[in-house]
Order: structure tokens, then C-alpha cells, then sequence
């Protein structure tokens, strides 16, 4: 009997880097099918619901420390950015009330790497304000998907 061959069992460096590399597959195959990626139309459509809710208890507590709604919203729905004809409420709501403004998962988008608040600071948020006569505040997600109407009125 040959006790130096019999010493030398065991795996050759070629077949464990095989076998790594096939549980690292498996691992990332699981990962992946645990946490899928979802980008559904009803996801995006619940962080717009999300999104001005929480624009609209932002506009509570404002009104209530306040007295009264930031005066850049008018009787007009706009979107709200920092464009010409749009509803500013960077300035009134942040970071005072909320560290930053929701945007529309979709549509919404800063335009430059910055807070809102920075000089030259341009940003559209994807979602629409107007104040009726009766001081409601309507916020709304127009790039809703699905047939979806997302908006919220509230009474200040």
C-alpha cells in the first residue's frame, strides 16, 4: 500500500475555483430572485400616493405655524419646480418643514446635483399644486400610470 498517494486526496485548485464560482452564481441567482427589482407601474404609483401625502402634512404644519399656505400657490394648477410659471415651495418648506421636496419617480428630476436651495438650483418635482377659493389645497401626480388619478385635497 502507497500511504503517500493516499495522503494526497483532495480537491485540485482548478476544481475549487469551479465549484466558488458556482455557488457565487447561485448566491447572486438567489439574491436576485428574493429582492426582484420592481419597477411596476403600481409600485410607482404608491410612492406618487406617498409622495403627496407627504407634501400635504407638510402643507398642514406649515399653515399651522405659519398663519397661512406659502403665497406662491395660486387658484392655478402648476407643477412644482423652480421654472418660470411653476410653484417655488423650496424656499418655504426646506429644510424648515422637510429636507427635501418629493419628486415624481418618473418625471420629476433634480437638474443639478444640489439641494434646492443652492444658488442655480433648477428642479421640477413631476407633481401639480392649486389653492382653491375656499383655501383647499389640491396636490396631484399627473404622470399617474395605469389609468390611475392620484391627488389629494385637503381644507386649511
Amino acid at each position: 500500500m502507497n500511504f503517500s498517494r493516499a495522503l494526497q486526496r483532495g480537491f485540485t485548485l482548478p476544481e475549487l475555483l469551479v465549484a466558488g464560482a458556482l455557488v457565487g452564481v447561485m448566491i447572486v441567482v438567489a439574491a436576485l430572485l428574493a429582492h426582484p427589482r420592481d419597477y411596476s407601474p403600481e409600485k410607482r404609483n404608491a410612492e406618487r400616493w406617498a409622495a403627496i401625502s407627504l407634501q400635504m402634512q407638510v402643507m398642514k404644519a406649515y399653515a399651522s405655524k405659519e398663519g397661512a399656505l406659502p403665497e406662491v400657490i395660486s387658484g392655478e394648477q402648476r407643477l412644482i419646480g423652480s421654472e418660470e410659471g411653476m410653484v417655488d415651495l423650496c424656499p418655504a418648506l426646506v429644510p424648515g418643514y422637510m429636507k427635501e421636496l418629493p419628486y415624481d419617480p418618473s418625471v420629476g428630476a433634480m437638474l443639478a446635483e444640489a439641494t434646492c436651495l443652492e444658488d442655480d438650483v433648477r428642479y421640477i418635482t413631476g407633481f401639480t399644486i392649486k389653492k382653491a377659493a375656499d383655501n383647499s389645497v389640491t396636490i396631484a401626480a399627473p404622470a399617474a400610470e395605469g389609468g390611475e388619478e392620484i391627488s389629494l385635497t385637503r381644507q386649511f
